[in-house]
């Protein structure tokens, strides 16, 4: 009877050792883009009421060790929403629209005037300091995030061929 009693016990302890450790080992879902990206300091760009396009900028930190990419955006106060990028050409400034921004790992993608920006294009309404425009960002992974983002009269920095994206030399700072 004791020897029963012994064998179960034993059986009963294999068991649950058995099925803790094949939770323990299962993997653990991947993490998505919009959840390793920090959204900083956004702020989009007053204009005159008759305007109809404007600029959204920001700094997206990626904390993850893989490189991420922003491939959309999306908002309700424009009919258009590209990523776009400013590039001198034999001193004439010229912006181009870009499929994708790439935020390197461990690394700040920045989005600033003369830069990466986000353009809004055909305005549905005026853009006043104070008020404050809803984005989506849509990632690679297909991951998104709304996000709030308020108008605002920064100066514009000067605009400079440092500031120009190219696949080669992205504008980005290493945490």
């Amino acid at each position: 009877m004791l020897r029963s009693f012994t064998l179960l016990l034993c059986a009963g302890i294999a068991l649950l050792q058995g099925c803790s450790s094949s939770k323990v080992n299962q993997p653990l879902p991947p993490q998505t883009t919009a959840s390793v990206i920090q959204i900083e300091d956004p702020w989009v760009r007053a204009v005159p009421p008759n305007a109809s396009n404007s600029a959204v900028f920001l700094d997206l930190r990626n904390e993850s060790e893989q490189l991420r990419k922003l491939v959309e955006v999306h908002s309700e106060v424009a009919e258009r929403v590209e990523l776009h990028t400013t590039r001198d050409e034999d001193g004439m400034l010229r912006k181009e629209r870009l499929q994708e921004v790439p935020i390197p790992a461990l690394e700040t993608q920045s989005f600033h005037p003369g830069g990466i920006h986000i353009m809004l294009i055909g305005l549905r309404g005026p853009l006043e300091v104070g008020r404050v425009i809803e984005l989506e960002l849509v990632y690679a992974d297909q991951s998104k995030e709304t996000i709030s983002v308020p108008v605002d009269e920064r100066p514009l920095l000067p605009i400079t061929a440092q500031n120009n994206y190219s696949p080669d030399s992205l504008t980005t700072r290493t945490q």
